[in-house]
């Protein structure tokens, strides 16, 4: 039996991210003001994929109080 070593789920670099999230560079600079949990460390972008889904899973419970019209 080979021992197995756990898949991080360290993201690193803005392309990891943002692949990982599956949206483009204005809307992840969007979140990240509103307190998406991702850092610059020495110039290189890192998220936790735990991290953001938790933030998302807790962001998504919010009801919505208006519906805008130009929303997909």
């Amino acid at each position: 039996m080979a021992n197995s070593v756990p898949q991080s789920r360290l993201l690193v670099g803005l392309k990891e991210i943002l692949a990982f999230l599956k949206m483009s560079k204005p809307t992840f600079y969007d979140f990240v003001q509103e307190g998406l949990p991702a850092a610059v460390i020495n110039g290189r972008w890192y998220a936790h994929a735990d991290n953001l889904e938790r933030w998302f899973q807790r962001r998504t419970l919010a009801r919505e109080k208006q519906i805008p019209a130009d929303a997909e």
